[in-house]
């Protein structure tokens, strides 16, 4: 086999090898979500609630329960939840109920979290 064949062929290997491991290292690093903690809440002109929480870019999901007194927003990211504006994401919850005077629990925590005043533009 020429040089030149050698080398080609050594590239090929070594191009399909970082392949194989980027697609184990892809599999390997993928859990379950666990429940996140919202960091802030805001009600969009159309009365869902965009609630931010921080998942660095881990496409959060949230679940709803609604009651006549309260709101409770559980999101759901994989871990770990680190802290920071820049990790920041937000989840868009449509209600059957506008929010009005209910107050927004945190699921994962329990805490009440507050909702700004300001409405933001439908998603």
């Amino acid at each position: 086999m020429p040089g030149w064949a050698r080398v080609v062929a050594a590239a090929i290997l070594g191009a399909i090898g970082l392949f194989v491991y980027a697609v184990v290292q892809d599999v390997a690093t993928e859990v379950d979500p666990v429940p996140t903690a919202l960091v802030e809440a805001a009600v969009g002109t159309d009365g869902a609630l965009l609630v931010t929480v921080s998942s660095c870019n881990k496409n959060p999901t949230a679940t709803v329960t609604e009651s006549a007194d309260s709101v409770t927003v559980t999101a759901f990211a994989p871990p770990p939840g680190v802290s920071g504006e820049d990790c920041l994401d937000g989840v868009t919850v449509f209600l059957e109920q506008p929010l009005a005077d209910r107050r927004l629990v945190d699921g994962s925590t329990g805490r009440t979290v507050p909702v700004s005043p300001r409405t933001l533009p439908a998603p």
